[in-house]
């Protein structure tokens, strides 16, 4: 298209050779050369002046070879996702291809970033060339993700931070718990995972286990009561389990009584009441009632004394009252008795 190679080849018959020739670009020979497209008229003259009119065109194709891409470029970084598909116009069908990375196809799929040159022969053998470039997103996407764990045993305060980088915004975010938001909050223990979509549809994926203590913050105690009436002897001996240690501990108890120890002893009668805090602040409470005997034990006697001296008929009749059954006695006498 658009050259200027074309011929007209002339045979005349009849009439009076020698003939002559007069064509309308001027020239005067039988055949005329290297004409563009378009028509040429030729008038011959025989030897009598007789004389015989045509009209003669040269064609050509219908447009230029041209080259007509669509270029598909790498949406995620580092993947051979890059497309050129191809469609020629003009010159004369078919056509042949020459790529610069040597393939012969008209479309090229699954490209690397970088150019590609295309060299495009039609059935005439007249060329056009074309160079095309595939691009990629700039830096790949990738997540940062950090949490909080679950600071009480069974609690839901776990937390989780997704940063992301690269790859073409927006994102969008489908977590294995269902929810669609970049960063979680009031968290069960557990594994979660995250599948972070750009707007070129490229996919990463992590994800992050939220801990939780093993065990909850459990107290048991031994309780000692008191064994007599009004004597501070009464303990409580107390275990923790579960949470995170060290344990701190806070005694409250009756007329004002106090105290940080894990036990504690020489305690009067009454209500006590431990609050353990863990390292993680998580807490637990217990109460302790220590009783005592209702009353004080109360000896009451009747004394029969002797009435002759020398005589062994004295007697002691003892009564008593309170303290806790059942009861012992020691006497204790004059002459070791």
């Amino acid at each position: 298209y658009g050259g200027s190679n074309g011929t007209v080849d002339v045979t005349v018959s009849g009439g009076t050779a020698p003939y002559t020739y007069a064509w309308s670009n001027g020239a005067i020979t039988q055949d005329i050369q290297n004409r563009p497209a378009g028509n040429d008229t030729l008038i011959v003259t025989d030897a009598f002046g007789c004389t015989y009119q045509f009209v003669t065109t040269v064609t050509q194709p219908v447009g230029p070879l041209t080259i007509n891409a669509a270029i598909s470029n790498i949406g995620c970084y580092g993947s051979q996702a890059g497309n050129i598909d191809v469609t020629m116009t003009g010159g004369t069908p078919g056509y042949t291809y020459q790529w610069n990375n040597t393939q012969t196809t008209q479309d090229l799929s699954n490209l690397n970033p970088g150019l590609y040159s295309l060299l495009v022969y039609d059935a005439n053998g007249c060329f056009t060339t074309d160079t095309f470039q595939i691009t990629q997103v700039g830096s790949p996407m990738t997540l940062q993700i950090t949490g909080t764990n679950v600071v009480c045993y069974g609690g839901n305060n776990g937390t989780i931070n997704l940063t992301v980088n690269g790859g073409v915004s927006p994102y969008q975010y489908a977590w294995s718990n269902g929810a669609t938001t970049q960063d979680l909050s009031g968290l069960l223990a557990g594994t979660y995972s995250v599948n972070v979509t750009d707007a070129n549809q490229c996919v990463v994926s992590t994800f992050l286990t939220i801990t939780s203590p093993t065990a909850a913050l459990v107290i048991s105690a031994q309780e000692v009561d008191l064994q007599c009436f009004n004597q501070n002897t009464g303990s409580v001996d107390v275990t923790v389990t579960g949470g995170l240690q060290p344990y701190f501990y806070s005694w409250t108890g009756p007329n004002g009584f106090t105290s940080t120890n894990q036990d504690i002893s020489n305690l009067a009668a009454g209500g006590y009441t431990l609050i353990v805090t863990d390292f993680n602040g998580c807490t637990a409470t217990q109460s302790y009632v220590l009783t005592q005997p209702a009353t004080q034990a109360v000896i009451t006697s009747t004394v029969n004394n002797i009435l002759c001296y020398g005589a062994t008929t004295g007697s002691i009749n003892a009564s008593v009252v309170g303290g806790a059954m059942p009861y012992q006695y020691l006497w204790i006498g004059p002459n070791g008795s």
